[in-house]
């Protein structure tokens, strides 16, 4: 399962990162006590074409075992294309929680707007009242109802 058979007599000093991220899967795998495995930047000293095939793997086992993967990163894309849903923190707390696409159609929280996508959201203040908007002194008609008050739009740029 983990593609290791030739590297059984080796010892774990003189392997590769990802052969050692596998190993640490493996150990969680065995156990008949681990529901979730945990994973803290696994792939960030791994070889770009590795990345790939480890990555590939991970999702393969989460799919066939039925086992949580916890998958912590700070690298977006890797994040947004592996994980079937996302918890976005900052500064200690969950801001939002979703889909790749949630996150990056709608963001919750300014720090979600400006971290995922490239480049990131940008944030204009609004004021809404009486079924109108204003931003930057300019008045729009809105597209849907919106609570009265001072808002915060976001725009993304076109990728």
């Amino acid at each position: 399962m983990l593609d290791m058979s030739g590297q059984l007599n080796q010892r774990a000093a003189g392997l590769a990162a990802d052969a050692k991220q596998k190993i640490s899967l493996g150990r969680g795998l065995v156990r008949s006590d681990v529901s979730a495995v945990l994973f803290d930047e696994p792939l960030t000293v791994i070889d770009p074409h590795l990345k790939w095939q480890l990555r590939r793997k991970l999702k393969q086992i989460h799919r066939e075992l039925k086992l949580t993967l916890i998958y912590v990163t700070h690298d977006q894309v890797e994040a947004l294309t592996f994980a079937e849903e996302v918890v976005v923190m900052t500064r200690g707390k969950a801001v939002q929680v979703g889909s790749a696409e949630a996150l990056f159609e709608r963001p919750a929280h300014t720090f979600v707007g400006h971290f995922i996508g490239s480049p990131g959201m940008n944030f204009l203040s609004a004021h809404s009242a009486n079924g109108a908007l204003e931003v930057a002194g300019t008045p729009l008609v809105p597209t849907r109802e919106l609570p009265p008050g001072a808002l915060k739009i976001g725009i993304r740029p076109p990728c």
